[in-house]
């Protein structure tokens, strides 16, 4: 009925219907409250557009309507605090990613918020592959080339990222780590941005989002090397992962469902059902795989553990390069 995938357990699509037929039934013959669904992200982004796919079928699964209500900036955390102050009512429910539940912690003496302590999980909701990517015209065929060539250019080269602690800046402090490399580090306000300077040769270096850098790849204007994933991006099938390059090495940034601390047991249980009903759905996974995201899902337990494996595996790479903020 389930299988494990990376410490989260995924159900198939036949167990999920059927868990969410007889869990949601009660809320489908009821006229029942809009639903709030924060998303800490501006409009128009990765994180938004995952969220409103997922919450269109969740909308249609359960009879709910459900608002998007966006409050982006600080680092998720104005989204965060948001939630927190929510009442616990099962109304609101929030998109929460790697940066609020496992970087944050690690970089903000005061958040506003706990993330072992204040979010009730729901369930994961979608992985955001990167891609190590180059300019056109930079002299690294492969990923053993560019390490070469950042030995021979020792402490000159640049990378880009969307912001110091972002998911992207961690992932490459955590590889150079892994190479025993030291670059500069140039952070962006955002990905477009990045991308756009590396295209132009400006940078030598970034992890860009898979579904951000594929336009650019397709269109000659960067070079992709590998992915930090376990396997390869139907985005992106002619790139190896890094394992396959020969320098394993995992990173991805990923987003997952909460709801604020206290909400019923029993109602966070049915939200993760249609959450995960909605994943497993062949429609809404086939866009969330156009747009270059994977589809997750997963019980609020394994939810809550994985979030708080990820917590503790960060912490570790933020600490060891004493990544700052501000």
């Amino acid at each position: 009925m389930s299988h494990d995938t990376g410490g989260r357990t995924l159900l198939t699509r036949r167990a999920c219907v059927a868990l969410a037929a007889g869990l949601l039934a009660p809320a489908v013959r009821a006229q029942q409250p809009v639903l709030r669904w924060i998303v800490p992200f501006p409009p128009g982004g990765g994180s938004d557009l995952s969220t409103r796919i997922v919450a269109k079928r969740v909308a249609e699964l359960t009879g709910r309507t459900i608002v998007i209500d966006n409050k982006p900036g600080a680092a998720t955390m104005i989204g965060a605090q948001e939630l927190v102050r929510s009442k616990p009512d099962g109304l609101t429910l929030m998109t929460a990613g790697m940066s609020t539940l496992a970087l944050n912690p690690g970089l903000y003496a005061s958040p506003g918020y706990q993330a072992d302590k204040d979010f009730a999980h729901v369930s994961t909701l979608v992985r955001l592959p990167m891609v190590l990517a180059v300019h056109a015209a930079h002299p690294a065929a492969t990923l053993k080339d560019l390490v070469a060539w950042l030995r021979a250019r020792g402490s000159k080269a640049s990378y880009a990222s969307t912001g110091s602690g972002t998911p992207q800046h961690v992932a490459m402090a955590l590889w150079l780590e892994q190479q025993g490399l030291e670059t500069v580090h140039v952070p962006y306000k955002s990905m477009p941005g990045a991308l756009q300077d590396l295209a132009g040769g400006q940078l030598d270096l970034m992890f860009g989002d898979v579904s951000a850098a594929a336009p650019l790849i397709r269109a000659g204007r960067l070079k992709p090397l590998a992915v930090p994933s376990g396997q390869r991006s139907p985005v992106l099938p002619d790139v190896p992962t890094f394992a396959q390059a020969g320098m394993p090495c995992e990173a991805a940034a990923w987003q997952g469902v909460v709801m604020p601390a206290g909400t019923p047991a029993d109602v966070v249980e049915r939200m993760s059902a249609a959450v995960r009903t909605a994943l497993v759905d062949p429609a809404t996974a086939e866009q969330l795989l156009h747009h270059g995201m994977e589809p997750l899902g997963s019980t609020p337990q394994d939810f809550g553990h994985y979030a708080a494996e990820e917590r503790q595996r960060w912490l570790r790479v933020i600490q060891a390069h004493r990544i700052t903020v501000g």
